[in-house]
């Protein structure tokens, strides 16, 4: 270990790592219960309400980008922000633009 060859205590470790010392501590603690750190999925209503409305949308215009599909759907009326539409859009399958 780096700090151990160092012989340098945890307090001086952490600051010049730039952390604090209980996210150290909590990280070291959940390495050693040996349980796998799970991320996500996360549950996204709004983008799973965008994904309906969407498939429409990019079967007219296959060519407009996220920003013009966003556009339009707030021309229609949509409540939505297009970070939220290009998510859709990347889950659909198209990729990002």
């Amino acid at each position: 270990m780096i700090r151990q060859d160092a012989e340098m205590p945890v307090s001086r470790f952490c600051m010049l790592l730039g952390i604090p010392r209980r996210t150290y501590c909590r990280r070291q603690a959940l390495d050693r219960s040996g349980e796998p750190v799970v991320k996500g999925p996360w549950p996204s209503p709004s983008v799973d309400a965008v994904e309906s409305l969407l498939t429409d949308y990019l079967l007219d215009h296959p060519d407009h980008g996220h920003r013009r599909i966003h556009a339009l759907i707030i021309a229609d009326g949509h409540a939505t922000s297009p970070s939220t539409v290009l998510r859709a859009i990347q889950r659909i399958g198209r990729g990002p633009e």
